[in-house]
């Protein structure tokens, strides 16, 4: 009796382990996904987020190309990298008429672009937005800038130029002594 207790209470607990990993597994959030300089350095990390994700966010028309094999099917979202541009002036106090407008057209690109990623994260979607190289180094990262807190993010690091570079001459970073 004890042991049918016992396999029973097992069995029910590998149904509730399994039921939360796959809830958990695929939660809706935004990642930034670093893809490497070239497509054979994505890392493992960053291949298996893009393949959880219902939604890829590209910058450009020849990522479609070059990440094909990893993006598939899903939905694509084109979103021109020049809403980086401009970023952080505060267009109240910009007296160049011309330069005003064209800040205050790009942070309106921005806030749709961060309001479609909102509502796609609260209505249970995964949305991957590829980066080239190391999303550090370049400028995605003002959509964490700019999410409501209640949206879960995370930044998959990719390979950078730096770490290629490095790579390639067969040469890592190291601190020489100064004498």
């Amino acid at each position: 009796m004890k042991t049918k207790i016992y396999l029973i209470g097992f069995r029910l607990f590998l149904v509730l382990a399994f039921a939360v990993q796959t809830v958990f597994a695929g939660s809706a959030k935004f990642y930034i996904v670093g893809m490497g300089t070239v497509p054979d350095l994505l890392t493992i990390r960053g291949a298996k987020i893009i393949e959880q994700s219902q939604i890829i966010m590209l910058e450009d028309e020849e990522d479609k190309e070059a990440w094909k094999e990893f993006i598939g099917n899903k939905e694509i979202w084109m979103v021109s990298n020049s809403a980086r541009r401009y970023y952080g002036l505060d267009p109240d106090k910009i007296t160049d008429e011309n330069l005003k407008k064209k800040v205050k057209e790009v942070d309106k690109t921005r806030r749709e672009i961060i309001e479609k990623i909102t509502n796609a994260v609260r209505a249970g979607k995964i949305v991957s937005a590829l980066q080239s190289g190391d999303p550090m180094m370049f400028g995605l990262t003002y959509y964490l800038e700019m999410l409501p807190e209640d949206i879960p993010t995370e930044i998959v690091p990719g390979i950078g130029v730096a770490g290629r570079d490095k790579l390639s001459q067969k040469w890592s970073l190291r601190i020489e002594p100064l004498w």
